[in-house]
């Protein structure tokens, strides 16, 4: 009787290169889906235009007003006299936050006082550092 000669095993090899592909296909994905992410709290007005605009990146704090007035804090709608409160709540809130730069979108047609008002309560909360947006051209961006 004769016996089979065992056959050799081959040795196994780990592909490498597809692996990173793979990787490298997954960072590109998440990077973009990451840009889709930010999130812009302010609420659609009718910014006025300046021909020096530059832009700026995404704020923590946007206060808004609308054409009729409206005060909207991070797109929350809150009268002006609860703005400092409101304020006072996200700095306890968020850290860094009075740190950070306000960004003011106030419609073209919104009367000087009531932004002037919006940065005074936004400074009885401690925020020193605002940003007026602005319109150039189709996008809005901040000077």
């Amino acid at each position: 009787m004769q016996f089979k000669r065992p056959t050799e095993l081959k040795r196994t090899r780990i592909e490498i290169i597809p692996m990173i592909d793979t990787v490298l296909f997954m960072l590109i994905f998440f990077i973009l889906a990451s840009f889709s992410m930010v999130k812009f709290r302010g609420i659609n007005v009718n910014l006025p235009s300046a021909n020096t605009a530059t832009s700026q990146s995404a704020p923590q704090i946007t206060i808004s007003v609308n054409k009729h007035k409206n005060v909207f804090l991070d797109g929350r709608s809150l009268p002006i006299s609860d703005l400092s409160k409101a304020l006072l709540h996200v700095v306890a809130n968020r850290p860094g936050v009075a740190d950070q730069i306000v960004t003011i979108d106030a419609d073209q047609d919104v009367p000087q006082g009531v932004v002037v008002r919006c940065i005074d309560e936004a400074k009885n909360a401690g925020i020193g550092k605002f940003v007026l947006a602005v319109s150039s051209g189709d996008s809005s961006v901040s000077e």
